[in-house]
């Protein structure tokens, strides 16, 4: 069943999110010591999964592709991972805290380097 896999994934991503951010406090706390985010999209897709409870259906297809790419310079079939990158970003408004700030803030700096 496909709600399952989806279910099980996003609990390995909850697993693998505090030592890929380097801290070690359970899922859905926050922490007051700086988050250091990966420059590897599909190692910050995972932070994402692990941390966005509810992702925006909008999100979700531009997020899925995200776990495929390795770097900002990357493609995505046809697209380009700025691109894809990008409308992540416009769909995750709703995504809020401090790893979403942190995430954000990363991604956008990868966006820049890239131009």
């Amino acid at each position: 069943m496909k709600i399952k896999h989806i279910t099980e994934e996003r609990e390995t991503a909850r697993q693998i999110a505090p030592s890929l951010l380097g801290r070690q406090n359970h899922p859905g706390t926050e922490s007051a010591e700086p988050m250091i985010v990966p420059n590897e999209i599909y190692k910050i897709a995972e932070i994402i999964k692990a941390d966005w409870k509810n992702i925006y259906f909008g999100a979700v297809p531009y997020l899925d592709a995200m776990s495929s790419i390795e770097s900002i310079d990357s493609d995505y079939y046809e697209d380009s991972a700025e691109s894809i990158v990008s409308y992540f970003l416009a769909n995750a408004q709703a995504w809020r805290g401090q790893t979403a700030r942190s995430v954000k803030a990363k991604l956008k700096e990868l966006i820049s380097k890239a131009n």
